[in-house]
């Protein structure tokens, strides 16, 4: 049996199938937390999209693919390759100017666009993306065309919605480590205290 099992995001949408919007909430603090262990290692994706977003036996148990685009960014640096998939790549990319780590927080935007539509967003975004309005400002903030207006990973994290799921995740983790480690050692595993979130306010 395949690790990913469940295929990739793009393998659950298109041919008029989405996604209801409390799973896109999930699969967005998944991915931006995901996302967020990469831009801590100086890392851009540079191809995120549905495709590229693998799905194991449970539909929780997530993992970035497809690497070959993927190029480091020492701190306060920027890039200027042309290169990613149309439709989610930023338009600073698009348009060979400099660019940083929030051409990745574009594409996750983008991404979440897709899982709710079906299919990448156009340029400019006119029509409703979802009935959940925050969820609605939160993408629109993401897909906004200056890069210094879309949130940072930390800001996007903070959405009480996003929080649920990552306090679950850490919940799950802390269990399957507590219980590797007791299967491994005999002994109790380590303690891991949810970090505590900001309030974010998306009007």
């Amino acid at each position: 049996m395949p690790l990913y099992a469940g295929g990739s995001l793009a393998d659950h949408i298109g041919n008029g199938r989405t996604m209801d919007p409390q799973k896109v909430w999930m699969f967005w603090a998944w991915i931006a937390s995901e996302l967020q262990h990469l831009h801590n290692s100086h890392m851009l994706h540079h191809d995120l999209k549905p495709g590229n977003v693998f799905l194991g036996l449970r539909e929780d148990d997530i993992v970035l693919s497809d690497f070959g685009l993927a190029r480091i960014l020492a701190p306060g640096a920027t890039a200027r390759s042309q290169c990613g998939t149309p439709g989610f790549m930023a338009p600073e990319v698009e348009a060979g100017k400099a660019y940083s780590g929030m051409a990745d927080v574009y594409s996750l935007g983008a991404t979440l666009f897709a899982l709710l539509k079906g299919d990448a967003p156009p340029t400019p975004v006119v029509d409703p993306i979802t009935p959940d309005a925050r969820l609605q400002a939160a993408i629109l903030k993401m897909l906004d065309p200056v890069p210094a207006n879309r949130p940072t990973r930390a800001t996007f994290l903070a959405l009480p919605d996003a929080e649920v799921h990552l306090r679950r995740k850490l919940a799950e983790s802390q269990h399957d480590l507590s219980v590797t480690r007791a299967l491994l050692l005999g002994s109790p595993g380590p303690s891991i205290t949810p970090p505590a979130f900001p309030e974010l306010a998306l009007a």
